[in-house]
């Protein structure tokens, strides 16, 4: 996997960037539940 934007790009071993995704994904969710609780 190729990730990246503009001159900045990475190299991920696939499993490495699944594992990495759903660690990001359950983040964005705590974030955002936190955002509805709190405002």
């Amino acid at each position: 996997i190729i990730a990246g934007a503009n001159t900045y790009l990475e190299l991920w071993n696939k499993e490495q960037w699944e594992s990495e995704k759903t660690i990001s994904q359950e983040q964005a969710w705590q974030i955002i539940e936190s955002l509805e609780h709190n405002g």
